[in-house]
């Protein structure tokens, strides 16, 4: 009962806050979960870890217009427990804390900002130490030895940690001794170290301050690894809140890099960059706990078009094992789909004159139902769809390669809704390829690129198909658009024959645009988010890294280029800050440092055309010859663990694999198989 009492006190609370909100909106309430805030640290290296978020709470009153209350905690339940109307409208401190204490409490906070340090980095790392005098060099070293962790909701001393461990074969004894803070972990250690051999997992941040403090001798610890980045301190926002409100906020924060003082106070070099939230949030690359982290795959490139998963194999001595195969009549280019149920894919009739789309049962390979339609016509690379088919919880949505887009039902297979969206909207550009780039789902909202004289973009209703919006008429190019979050403005962002646009997601207003320098591309790979840029990749221009400003608009002109990277067809994948991606050669380029090349993996099987899936550590290959491969991405040069044929005599695929738990989904020119991905 006291159980359900405290449950019922905090819902009234957030109720509470919300009503309070709207009734004085000239006041809001600033939890600092910030371990660098002078509050939350003391003064023992000078110029470190003594942030004024007070000047930040004066400045953010300056510029909006509100009362800003600012309490310091490092508990959000203690500091939401601690306000009576229960509030938390702005919230800075640790990525990881604050995602875990918002979910525990439901709390509807979502990351806009990240916080630069004095070197202009947003990320931290876990670094692993022992005693100035023990003998081991690396983590394989560790083997045997007793770990201190951090607490699981610190990702740099935990998850992160885990997974370093795990990459170096070393399996951490159990039970699990766990630290709560920095110092009494290196403490902790010291004192096993005496009678034994121990480690302990440190926050990187934290290091200067741990001998700095005299929480240990100066001298005393030794560092042997690091993890891979995690992100640091970030400002997430209530989005009960007014957008308008959410506006003046971000106005505010996005003016903290034009003050050299604030900057200062803050220990900052840029400020606060914006976080652009695709319209389907990806698993977390540092999470790979396992095949189930692996959810399903609705659409091109996976349920955020980024192509990432949270798991992949960590060795590939064992080759995938096949677990069945479902005929198909023609070749096609089309990617996969599924669910957990289903596999969807498209192909037509031995006729040609049909297209059509297969629900295979996912575990046993029988089809479930099969979807046709006339679609007659005479393309070059064949009359299949190039179109991947998108899931919602009730329908798949298919184009196919002359205009035809349906909207079937899952479980029957029977059509919703259908029409031809060339015909329709007024198609006269020329398109020998077909409607090759796949439409974009944004909730119920699907949106499409007729390309046609009556419209250039439109929106459905995917319920009922209806119109809900049009924009000029722009003839299309060939490849996918994305959605994303700029300058606080839901976008759809892409390229077609012209131009590169940004859209209103909710009314098809142009945003921003501007025309590439080349307008002779095709246009085919999808657009890659990284951080608060958008990479855009051709044959002709390279690899282009754009930077949005504070009105989310982009900078036509590019950051860094780089014309190794100049693919036809291939689309990339961002795995923390760097972008792979292949043109003859895998090539691995470095975000930070103006695409400068880090590494580089030749093979005569990366000629034609790849695609790629990636995980936080693994880059797994899908090549044109239906050979998959595995990079372990820690390492450089990259290091192959394996490479294994799925299927013989194939030779210019350009479908992509679709990847579900521990099953990977793949098409061939006249088959769709599944494999099992073994651990």
């Amino acid at each position: 009962m006291r159980t359900l009492l405290l449950g019922m006190a905090f819902m009234l609370g957030l109720t509470l806050s919300s009503s309070l909100f709207a009734e004085d909106t000239k006041s809001l309430r600033m939890v600092i979960m910030d371990p660098l805030a002078k509050e939350h640290s003391c003064p023992c290296v000078a110029g470190y870890a003594q942030r004024n978020y007070r000047a930040l709470a004066e400045h953010l009153e300056k510029h909006s217009g509100y009362k800003v209350e600012i309490a310091f905690n490092e508990s959000l339940k203690k500091s939401v427990e601690e306000d009576p109307a229960g509030r938390a409208d702005i919230v800075i401190g640790k990525h990881s804390v604050i995602v875990y204490e918002a979910n525990k409490l439901k709390l509807p906070l979502r990351p806009s900002y990240a916080l630069s340090d004095l070197k202009g980095s947003t990320t931290m790392s876990g670094w692993i130490v022992v005693t100035k005098d023990d003998p081991a060099q690396t983590l394989k070293d560790l083997a045997g030895y007793q770990i201190i962790f951090g607490p699981e909701e610190c990702d740099e001393k935990y998850a992160a940690a885990f997974a370093a461990f795990k990459k170096a074969g070393i399996t951490p004894d159990k039970p699990y001794e766990i630290a709560p803070a920095c110092g009494e972990a290196c403490s902790g250690m010291l004192k096993k170290a005496e009678t034994g051999k121990s480690a302990a997992v440190i926050s990187s941040y934290a290091a200067p301050l741990v001998e700095g403090c005299g929480t240990i001798p100066k001298g005393s610890i030794r560092v042997v690894a690091k993890t891979d980045p995690v992100p640091f301190i970030e400002v997430f926002l209530n989005q009960t809140m007014d957008e308008a409100v959410r506006e003046k906020i971000k106005e505010a924060l996005e003016q903290v890099a034009t003050e050299p003082e604030l900057l200062k106070a803050l220990e900052s070099l840029t400020g606060f960059d914006e976080i652009l939230i695709p319209v389907t949030q990806p698993l977390s690359q540092k999470e790979s706990s396992g095949p189930s982290s692996n959810g399903n795959w609705t659409g091109w490139r996976g349920p955020a078009r980024d192509a990432i998963v949270g798991w992949l194999p960590a060795s590939f001595d064992q080759p995938p094992k096949k677990l069945w195969s479902f005929p198909l009549s023609r070749q096609g280019l089309g990617g996969v789909a599924a669910d957990a149920q289903t596999v969807y894919v498209t192909d037509r009739d031995p006729d040609d004159q049909l297209d059509l789309l297969h629900a295979v049962d996912i575990e046993t390979g029988q089809e479930r139902w099969r979807f046709t339609r006339p679609a007659a016509g005479r393309l070059d690379y064949g009359n299949n769809a190039r179109a991947t088919p998108m899931l919602t919880s009730t329908q798949v949505m298919f184009l196919g390669a002359h205009g035809h887009l349906d909207a079937i039902q899952l479980e029957t297979g029977k059509l919703s809704w259908g029409m031809n969206i060339a015909e329709l909207y007024g198609l006269e550009a020329k398109l020998p390829w077909g409607y090759s780039g796949t439409p974009v789902l944004d909730g119920k909202t699907l949106i499409a690129s007729p390309g046609g004289v009556l419209a250039g973009m439109a929106a459905f209703d995917t319920e009922s198909g209806d119109e809900l919006w049009v924009t000029e008429s722009s003839p299309p190019a060939y490849g996918s658009y994305v959605i994303l979050e700029a300058g606080g403005k839901r976008q759809i962002v892409g390229v077609d024959s012209t131009h590169v646009r940004g859209f209103d997601a909710k009314t098809g207003e142009v945003l921003w645009e501007f025309t590439p320098e080349s307008t002779d591309d095709f246009q085919v790979p999808t657009p890659i988010v990284w951080k608060n840029h958008l990479i855009l990749v051709s044959e002709t221009m390279g690899t282009r890294l754009h930077r949005f400003d504070e009105k989310g608009h982009l900078d036509p002109k590019p950051v860094a280029v780089n014309f190794d990277l100049s693919p036809d067809t291939h689309s990339p994948v961002v795995i923390g800050d760097r972008l792979y991606g292949i043109n003859e050669v895998l090539l691995c380029l470095d975000l930070t440092n103006g695409l400068k090349e880090i590494a580089r993996v030749k093979d005569d099987r990366y000629g034609s055309h790849t695609s790629l899936i990636a995980s936080g550590d693994r880059l797994l290959v899908f090549t044109h010859d239906a050979q998959l491969q595995l990079f372990d991405v820690t390492q450089t040069p990259l290091k192959l663990l394996g490479r294994h044929q799925l299927l013989d005599g194939e030779y210019g695929l350009l479908t992509h694999p679709a990847i579900v738990k521990d099953k990977i989904y793949v098409r061939g020119s006249t088959t769709l198989a599944a494999f099992q991905l073994l651990q």
